[in-house]
């Protein structure tokens, strides 16, 4: 299929997926895509947003606190009614000063000294959002302000939610990157429960909401160590994912973007057949599976080999890109295709091939552990001490590996000055062993699952990074 190989693949060559993205940097709007089941990460209702990293928290934060962003979200979600919002961010990755209403880590770990009630940080957020020059500018000394005249700070709320209920122009503060609010645990969970508190809270109000992009190991911890009215916040949780035909989709809808893949992909699409005959992505290339398939095995191939026993090119490749949820990044997704493109031989007349994606979940694997490291210091003292280890395999397998290698002691004596350098299940009592904490630990990250009893395996997409073998997986780089 010749006519498909150099616009497409020089599209792909293009993607960007860096969805990691900063919360108070501006978005690209011809990155947008928008899945239907994305509008609850997105209503103001709904308070807290729970996902993994690559799912896109931080960029639809950002779409939200952009105007043109919530512009544009607003054509693809015109219910939400996001063209009527104004946006504030309460905390997001690489706040400082005091310019805007969001708090540093330093001046959030100061603030707590000062604070009877950690909440009273975040009611300080808040109210310099609805009014910029109402209290000390401070953090500490707007805390204690608040805490000391705490009818001053209800009357301000209670009339600029009155007036903006008025005027039909609600007041949505955004909070992100949750994870850097401190570099250890315990003074990351009193902060996230006392946002989360004060988001359920303000729930209460007609037109002022705050809305949390949360990572799932912190709503986790949450759930371990709760408060009260905390399960009405959880029932509205939104999950941030990405499905199969949601990456497809987002995928394709690139490739319709661009002036000379667009052609290309008319034209497949009408020996699928697809209705291609209007302006926008068809409804089938965003939502129809078996149609997806069709076009994506008409640039890529139908099989990982000759035939259907290495399986269908459009199942292999998120599957051997998701974790142990069975969930894949759109971020991960990209970088695969991308290095696909990039690998792709001429000789077969596609796109992309078979051996281009091989290729492609190597490098989607690598920057997958280059983010753990990132997120979680702690894992690459764990995977280390597994490298040639053939899963599935024995849960004693893994914790004999770690004694042998004594994981434990390096990572107590790692030191990181914007993150926890522990998993908090270590400082948990709930365990037998401290190997079974950091075992669980991976466990809920999704780096490893339990298939059966004592039965511990490790998805491609960190197995393969970590040079972890599997019989018929895909094979870990040599050396």
């Amino acid at each position: 299929m010749a006519v498909s190989e150099v616009p497409i693949r020089a599209v792909l060559r293009r993607l960007n997926p860096s969805v990691a993205h900063k919360a108070a940097e501006k978005p690209n709007i011809d990155e947008i895509y928008a899945p239907l089941h994305h509008a609850d990460a997105l209503d103001p209702n709904r308070a807290l947003v729970i996902g993994g990293r690559g799912v896109g928290k931080s960029f639809w934060a950002a779409v939200l606190a952009a105007k043109d962003g919530r512009a544009a979200a607003a054509k693809a979600y015109p219910l939400l009614g996001l063209n009527r919002l104004d946006v504030e961010l309460g905390f997001h990755e690489g706040a400082l000063g005091t310019g805007g209403i969001a708090p540093s880590p330093a001046a959030l770990r100061s603030a707590l000294v000062v604070a009877k009630d950690p909440v009273s940080i975040w009611r300080s957020v808040v109210l310099k959002a609805l009014d910029r020059g109402a209290g000390p500018q401070k953090l500490n000394e707007r805390v204690k302000w608040l805490e000391n005249d705490p009818e001053t700070f209800e009357d301000l709320l209670l009339s600029s939610d009155f007036d903006r209920s008025k005027r039909e122009r609600p007041l949505l503060i955004v909070f992100d990157a949750l994870d850097v609010l401190a570099n250890d645990w315990e003074t990351i969970r009193k902060l996230t429960r006392a946002l989360a508190k004060l988001a359920h809270e303000m729930s209460a109000r007609r037109a002022i909401r705050l809305k949390l992009f949360m990572r799932i190991d912190q709503f986790k911890d949450m759930q371990r160590k709760t408060f009260a009215d905390f399960s009405k916040l959880q029932t509205a949780a939104v999950a941030l994912e990405w499905r199969p035909v949601d990456l497809y989709g987002a995928v394709f809808t690139r490739l319709w973007r661009d002036v000379h893949a667009n052609k290309v992909i008319r034209t497949l699409g009408r020996a699928v057949p697809i209705a291609v005959g209007g302006a926008d992505l068809p409804r089938e290339l965003k939502e129809d599976e078996n149609k997806q398939d069709a076009l994506f095995s008409a640039f890529a191939g139908e099989f990982m080999g000759a035939n259907k026993k290495r399986g269908r090119t459009y199942t292999w490749v998120p599957k051997h890109l998701a974790d142990a949820y069975g969930e894949t990044s759109l971020r991960s997704f990209l970088i695969a295709l991308r290095e696909a493109a990039e690998r792709a031989s001429s000789k077969t007349g596609l796109a992309i091939d078979s051996n281009g994606l091989h290729a492609g979940v190597l490098k989607a694997s690598d920057t997958r552990r280059e983010e753990l490291k990132e997120d979680h210091p702690w894992v690459e003292d764990a995977l280390n001490a597994l490298d040639g280890l053939t899963v599935p395999c024995e849960e004693h397998e893994i914790i004999a590996r770690w004694q042998n290698a004594k994981v434990l002691q390096s990572i107590k004596k790692r030191i990181n000055p914007e993150r926890p350098a522990a998993p908090v299940q270590l400082e948990l009592s709930e365990h037998d062993t401290k190997e079974q904490a950091l075992l669980d630990a991976l466990i809920e990250l999704g780096v490893v699952e339990r298939r059966a009893v004592n039965r511990i395996n490790v998805p491609d997409i960190f197995r393969v990074a970590a040079r972890m073998k599997r019989k018929g997986g895909v094979a870990p780089r040599k050396g």
